[in-house]
């Protein structure tokens, strides 16, 4: 892709607590939902609902059901129907 694509978009690292994530590999955001989620290899994905103030709370966690004792094993990404919606 041009570099010309992303000439708008800035970005702005910020540490959370590291603690609370031990083994981040991938940071996902669906269409239209602020909200970013980080998966952990471990398996737990965690959201972050609100930038302003970080706190990763736990949303989904199968972690009794991912193995993760090697280097290429655990969860490695995460993706979300196009449909995905939020339930309020």
């Amino acid at each position: 892709m041009p570099a010309e694509m992303f000439s708008s978009v800035v970005y702005e690292l910020e540490n959370i607590n590291p603690g609370e994530i031990g083994h981040p590999m991938a940071l996902v955001s669906p269409l239209r939902d602020d909200r970013l989620f980080v998966v952990d290899r471990l398996g737990i994905v965690r959201v972050i609902d609100g930038l302003n103030s970080p706190s990763p709370s736990v949303f989904l966690d199968i972690s009794d059901r991912v193995e993760s004792d090697f280097l290429e094993e655990g969860l490695l990404g995460l993706t979300f129907h196009s449909k995905f919606t939020i339930l309020d």
